[in-house]
């Protein structure tokens, strides 16, 4: 008797979406997003002229958000909230010269973007498949053929 196995959709998709992560301009992107994130992470000043330029622009109030290695979709979220924060980010950036050589060039800018964009459906998935996952994955795990 033989059994079918169905791997888990959920981590099939994790691992397609980290090997793009490996392409060299997504990863330099990621990089450059990431030492933002660091940078206000640790400078109280940053993080408090992120709430105060936000407030002077009547935006509502959202912090940077990290992204977690082992959630891809915590990255997506990560660069979705980097670009709603963009134009608040870069003139923060800009103000300090110690911090302009964290600015994203134009061509960082626009892997950004053209990643949201792709991973967009990616991440929709998995919103949808989650309240299935369990169910799925641990009542029916394989088949007989």
């Amino acid at each position: 008797m033989g059994l079918l196995n169905f791997p888990c959709m959920g981590h099939t998709l994790q691992l397609g979406v980290i090997k793009a992560f490996e392409i060299g301009p997504v990863r330099t992107a990621m990089a450059r997003v990431s030492n933002i994130l660091s940078h206000f992470h640790r400078s109280s000043k940053a993080t408090y002229q992120l709430k105060e330029k936000q407030q002077l622009l009547g935006l509502n109030s959202h912090e940077l958000k990290s992204s977690c290695v082992t959630r891809w979709g915590s990255t997506y979220e990560m660069l979705v909230r980097f670009l709603e924060l963009q134009q608040v980010v870069c003139a923060i950036l800009m103000e300090d010269v110690g911090d302009r050589v964290l600015m994203p060039t134009a061509t960082e800018f626009t892997v950004i973007e053209d990643l949201v964009a792709i991973l967009k459906p990616f991440n929709d998935s998995t919103e949808i498949l989650v309240p299935y996952y369990w169910n799925c994955s641990t009542s029916v795990p394989s088949f007989s053929k």
